[in-house]
């Protein structure tokens, strides 16, 4: 093999290792990061949700005019959840706070200044519904644990 060869051959061999090294350090640390980035430790979090009412006629359109604020819950595997619930409205009527199973929280109350309050652990990933059993299909929200 001449000297010229041997040069060649070095380049690209050192170019094929510098790409393969390269591939797998660009993996590790996609990886890592993507790895890290899902992981939150859990904590207590504490939400405060508001009946609202929106301003139409709901005799006319023949649906509820209630509606929740936020309509949409992000939380974490193994999350304490603490749900202060308000019911704002400013006549008489009665609103729940409902998730069914694996859940199972009910708070249902009057209007009144004061929140009621629910606390569990966020211990199933998914999407939840949660609904005032008074007034769906308007009165509706979700809540997503993420894990």
């Amino acid at each position: 093999m001449t000297q010229s060869g041997i040069r060649k051959w070095s380049a690209s061999r050192t170019i094929l290792v510098v790409l393969v090294a390269s591939v797998i350090a660009g993996s590790s640390v996609g990886f890592a990061t993507s790895t890290a980035a899902k992981y939150q430790a859990p904590q207590t979090r504490e939400i405060n949700v508001f009946s609202y009412t929106l301003p139409f006629n709901d005799t006319l359109y023949r649906l509820p005019h209630d509606v929740f604020y936020p309509d949409r819950i992000l939380v974490y595997k193994g999350d304490t959840v603490v749900i202060h619930f308000y019911n704002i409205d400013n006549g008489t009527e009665r609103h729940s706070f409902t998730i069914d199973a694996p859940y199972n929280v009910n708070i249902d109350i009057p209007p009144q200044p004061y929140p009621s309050n629910a606390t569990f652990v966020a211990n199933v990933p998914g999407i939840f519904l949660y609904k005032c059993i008074y007034h769906t299909p308007t009165m509706e929200g979700y809540m997503e644990v993420l894990g």
